[in-house]
């Protein structure tokens, strides 16, 4: 059957590649349909002025992509179920005209138009999390590295086979490597890397799954890990994005 006609307040036109690489990017942190709070098992695009933001996260990663867009609108915040993004996000591969991006009232209803397909979903309701909060500031992080994405994710794999849990990001200040490693029953396993830069002594302890799920989301690039210590959240920065 099909549904009655939307009535939008606002369309935006995406470049298409743009939207899918940031769609890529995020996409990994959304949380499950099982989460206690229902909204991270959406994709928030928050609309302000002449950016469009999208972001995801799970609880325990967030992940979020800015796209430009050629004039300023109201803000609007939105949150699309992650399986309606996963959707879109295949629906576009190989697009090459502008992608269509509309949606009605709050609560309401989304439409994406690529060429002849189009895909429509219902609007989670209520407000996402304040995901600015979350973002660890650059001021307070006085230890950073910058090295090859596919390189260290690689080696995060590798080591990863002997740790369940976490593996070990460990950095002496002026060094110039990186030492991945990780303890199991049979003893220890750690490779050393080569870093672009660096700032500060860097040692932290982070889910080897998890950073390996980051890594492959930003492709080949620099990337910049940065954290203000061995309890604190790590801010992942790749290059260009």
């Amino acid at each position: 059957a099909l549904s009655a006609p939307l009535a939008t307040d606002f369309e935006l036109s995406l470049e298409p590649e743009m939207l899918r690489s940031a769609l890529s990017r995020v996409i990994f942190a959304v949380a499950g349909v099982d989460s206690t709070n229902q909204k991270l098992s959406g994709v928030n695009f928050l609309l302000e002025k002449n950016v469009l933001t999208i972001t995801a996260c799970d609880s325990y990663r967030l992940s979020s992509e800015e796209m430009s867009l050629e004039r300023s609108w109201p803000m609007r915040s939105m949150i699309v179920p992650g399986k309606t993004a996963v959707e879109l996000s295949r629906m576009i591969v190989g697009a090459t005209e502008p992608i269509l991006f509309s949606a009605g009232q709050q609560g309401g209803r989304a439409k994406f138009v690529s060429g002849t397909a189009a895909l429509e979903a219902q609007l989670m309701s209520g407000a996402y999390i304040e995901f600015r909060k979350m973002i660890p500031g650059e001021d307070g992080n006085t230890q950073s590295l910058t090295i090859g994405a596919e390189e260290l994710m690689a080696a995060v794999r590798r080591i990863g086979i002997f740790s369940e849990s976490y593996i070990r990001l460990t950095a002496q200040e002026g060094a110039g490597t990186l030492i991945v490693s990780a303890n199991s029953q049979d003893g220890e396993a750690q490779e050393e890397l080569s870093l672009e830069n660096g700032r500060g002594r860097f040692r932290t302890a982070v889910s080897a799954k998890f950073l390996a799920e980051v890594l492959r989301s930003v492709g080949k690039t620099q990337v910049t890990l940065s954290t203000a210590g061995t309890a604190t959240p790590i801010s992942l920065r790749a290059e260009g994005l």
